[in-house]
């Protein structure tokens, strides 16, 4: 196997594009390196996606098994199940214990035939139970009439060598197993954290999961260079023939960049399945304006994104008269109805690749009775549908992490922008400096809950350059921007002051939260504000110069 990409199954590929958007954007397929085993990880978050969800499994007692398993014991809300297209046998479901105990593992080991097991599981995790840095999982595998235990951990990095170890004094695990597994774990650059999958039952049962892994090809050659640029949320390394024999890798990746058709196979059409199926909440929880930062908001003011947005349009110092703006990811057009409310000689035009959310924008447009000065386009800002030199300045607010490519998005806003046109950015970017294995991962699950990439603020900057642009100033507005009424907008509470209620433990989420809130800590994101103009003369870009066609198409 060299390097080139393998085409996914054809039983994947139907089973995915019938999956319902929420249920697809945040769906993960797990496969191996060529493709010859696939699954689908499916995930519900409240219990209006439990009856979507439980459509697409195909094992018709899987509720009650679900509901059998949740009367004893204490688990996580979220529904999980693997189902693997084509074989409708196959079926994995993940539970996510509140606490973990040796009582819970036992009592889950003696009701799916483990008991064998239980030694194992007492001897090498029990050093695990009752630390507040561990997380336990509980995993019912089912092929057929065949139902098999398996438990899952998260664990300090630190603890690894002890666990194998332990497990090696029961003859579970071989010396030679856990020197590879250790290695591995060392190859791909594991952070301070690594999941462990233990199967009690078959001897050198254990699998690592490494979170947001190095370039795979690093440790698995050729056969995974495929995969060094894609995003990938864990790689699981086993050795089942043997710690001396090529591991079997596993990746983890979003859904949507295993399939093949045009519309999905980028991640713009992971944008749009998001945006067409989240615009509801989103507008319910934050109305016409959709952002994490405001400008200049107090820290226990209630969400209001007008004063932050006419606060940011007075920082792009832009000159009177008439002008021609482009909102790059527009929203439900807020931003754009607050600047032409407050500049009566703005003319505002907003492009929106979701078709849900453009419909929504010109509903808000016509309410606002400003038709007449702002025009909504569905349109992907990787290919903006407009001639060129057609805007006397552009502006994206907290938008270009959904760029998929910043380079030709930058492209683009240089051709459309007129000579001496500017362009302001208020962005939300990774912090500066390498990001370790945790901060990664942390990156990782905000990217996939909001079906971003996020970009560094030097890769939004570089892009600027390249594409011609002058970038005169690039400065974070962490000090003077807030995300406190964002985020009490995750929680379901009368009032914002009601947070205070709730000390040590988190109040009861919202609809929003229930889809984008994150249990772990912050992830490294700051604010950055960049100001550029494209030249009055232009300069050669210092990247190729040769002819671009650009699809106007909207």
């Amino acid at each position: 196997m060299t390097g080139a990409t393998p085409t996914p199954p054809a039983a994947l590929q139907a089973f995915l594009h019938d999956l319902p958007p929420a249920l697809l954007g945040r769906a993960e397929v797990n496969h191996s390196l060529d493709f010859a085993a696939a699954s689908v990880n499916l995930f519900a978050v409240d219990r209006a996606d439990v009856g979507a969800l439980a459509a697409f499994v195909p094992e018709p007692g899987w509720p009650e098994q679900d509901a059998r398993m949740r009367a004893h014991f204490r688990v996580q809300p979220r529904r999980w199940v693997k189902v693997t297209p084509g074989r409708p046998e196959r079926l994995d479901a993940y539970y996510q214990l509140v606490d973990g105990d040796l009582a819970a593992l036992r009592l889950f080991l003696s009701a799916h035939d483990g008991r064998a097991g239980i030694p194992v599981v007492e001897v090498g995790l029990h050093p695990l139970v009752g630390r507040p840095d561990v997380d336990w999982g509980l995993v019912v595998k089912r092929d057929g009439d065949d139902v098999r235990p398996r438990i899952a951990v998260r664990l300090p990095t630190t603890l690894l060598a002890d666990v194998l170890a332990r497990f090696g004094d029961v003859g579970f695990v071989t010396p030679d197993t856990a020197t590879a597994l250790r290695r591995a774990a060392d190859a791909l650059e594991v952070g301070d954290a690594l999941y462990l999958s233990v199967d009690p039952l078959e001897r050198d049962g254990v699998a690592i999961d490494v979170p947001t892994p190095g370039p795979l090809s690093s440790f698995a050659g050729d056969r995974a260079a495929w995969l060094d640029d894609a995003p990938i949320h864990f790689a699981k390394v086993r050795y089942p023939h043997g710690p001396h024999a090529a591991p079997d890798v596993t990746v983890y990746r979003p859904a949507t960049d295993a399939m093949a058709t045009p519309d999905a196979s980028t991640h713009v059409g992971r944008v749009r399945a998001y945006y067409d199926a989240t615009t509801d909440v989103i507008e319910a929880t934050y109305g016409a304006t959709y952002q994490a930062a405001l400008y200049g908001a107090d820290e226990d003011a209630p969400y209001d994104a007008t004063p932050s947005t006419l606060g940011l349009f007075a920082r792009m110092a832009l000159p009177e008269g008439p002008l021609r703006l482009l909102d790059l990811g527009c929203g439900l057009a807020g931003p754009a109805i607050d600047v032409a409310r407050a500049h009566p000689n703005v003319h505002i035009v907003g492009v929106n690749v979701s078709p849900v959310q453009v419909a929504r924008a010109r509903a808000y447009v016509r309410d606002a009775d400003l038709t007449d000065r702002i025009e909504i386009v569905e349109g992907d800002f990787h290919a903006l549908p407009f001639e060129d030199d057609a805007f006397d300045g552009a502006y994206a607010f907290e938008a270009l992490a959904y760029a998929f490519d910043l380079p030709r998005v930058a492209d683009e806003v240089a051709r459309v922008l007129r000579p001496g046109g500017s362009l302001y950015l208020k962005e939300i970017v990774r912090t500066t400096g390498p990001l370790d294995a945790r901060q990664r991962e942390h990156l990782a699950r905000h990217d996939q809950a909001y079906a971003m990439r996020t970009p560094s603020g030097d890769a939004l900057i570089e892009a600027c350059e390249r594409a011609g642009l002058a970038v005169a100033d690039a400065t974070t507005l962490d000090d003077v921007t807030r995300t406190d009424a964002y985020q009490r907008k995750m929680f379901a509470l009368p009032t914002d002051a009601d947070l205070r209620l709730f000390q040590g433990f988190h109040p009861p989420l919202s609809p929003f939260g229930r889809r984008h809130h994150l249990e772990a800590a912050a992830p490294p994101l700051t604010c950055l504000e960049v100001r550029a103009q494209r030249p009055e003369r232009p300069t050669p870009a210092d990247h190729d110069t040769s002819p671009t066609v650009h699809d106007r198409s909207a």
